[in-house]
């Protein structure tokens, strides 16, 4: 069983499936995410309170963290 799961059954899954639709989404709509800076934008999970980091270069998009939104800003920039 998940640590998630402890709390409430399925909510890993849940989570899962709402990365996965953010990702869909973002592959989508690239520059539907709210801008970091120049090159990074962010787009929030709905019930989770974490956020999908990228950028897009070109054709590609790059996923550079999941984010917990609560943290401090740019927590995750040393990942470059």
């Amino acid at each position: 069983m998940k640590t998630g799961d402890l709390r409430a059954a399925g909510l890993g899954l849940e989570l899962l499936r709402e990365t996965q639709r953010v990702i869909a989404l973002i592959c989508d709509l690239p520059d539907i995410g709210e801008p970091l800076d120049k090159r990074y934008r962010r787009f929030p999970l709905r019930r989770f309170p974490f956020g999908v980091v990228y950028r897009v270069d070109g054709s590609r998009i790059r996923i550079l963290a999941f984010a917990n939104r609560r943290q401090r800003p740019r927590y995750w920039a040393r990942r470059k």
